[in-house]
C-alpha cells in the first residue's frame, strides 16, 4: 500500500489474479509503502511490474492548535482523508507530496502560520485580542499524488 499521510498518503499496490489462479477473483497486493512529511519536497514511487492499480489513502496536514492566552490550548483538527482506488501502470512513477501540519497559535496573538502543501500553504490561524483573547492554529497543506505531470488525488 501506498500510504501519504501527514500528512501522509498511503498506497497498497496490486494486480489482478487470474481467474484459473488459486485464489479466484482476488487481488494480490504486490507491495506496501507509508510515507511521511519531509519538508517541501516530492517523493516519487515506482509502480512494480504487473500492478493495475493502487490502493491509496491520502491524509492532508492537521491543524494547529489554538490558544487562549496562558490559559488553554485547544488540539488542531484532523487533515482530510481521501482514499480509493487509483489505475497504474507496471514502471510508472508517481509523485508523492505529503503536506505539513499547521503551526500552533502564540500567546502573543498571532495566528499559527498555515502548513505546506504542493497547492500552497494551508490558511493561516486568526488572531486573537485580549488576556483570554483565541488565537487560532494555521490549517494543514494539502497532500497530493500526481501521475506525469496531473495531479489525480487531492487530500486539502
Amino acid at each position: 500500500m501506498l500510504a501519504l499521510a501527514a500528512g501522509s498518503a498511503l498506497a497498497a499496490l496490486g494486480a489482478s489474479v487470474p481467474a484459473s489462479a488459486a485464489v479466484p477473483a482476488r487481488l494480490r497486493p504486490l507491495g506496501t509503502e507509508e510515507f511521511g512529511y519531509v519538508g517541501p519536497y516530492p517523493q516519487s514511487v515506482t509502480v512494480p511490474a504487473g500492478a493495475t492499480y493502487a490502493n491509496v489513502r491520502v491524509i492532508g496536514g492537521h491543524g494547529g492548535a489554538a490558544t487562549a492566552g496562558t490559559c488553554c490550548v485547544y488540539v488542531g483538527g484532523d487533515g482530510a482523508q481521501v482514499s480509493g482506488l487509483l489505475p497504474v501502470s507496471g514502471g510508472e512513477v508517481l509523485q508523492l507530496n505529503v503536506a505539513g501540519g499547521g503551526a500552533e497559535g502564540t500567546g502573543t496573538g498571532a495566528g499559527g502560520a498555515g502548513g505546506w502543501g504542493p497547492t500552497g500553504p494551508g490558511a493561516p490561524g486568526g488572531h486573537g485580542s485580549g488576556s483570554y483573547g483565541y488565537v487560532g492554529g494555521g490549517g494543514g497543506g494539502a497532500s497530493t499524488i500526481v501521475a506525469g505531470s496531473v495531479t489525480v488525488v487531492v487530500a486539502s
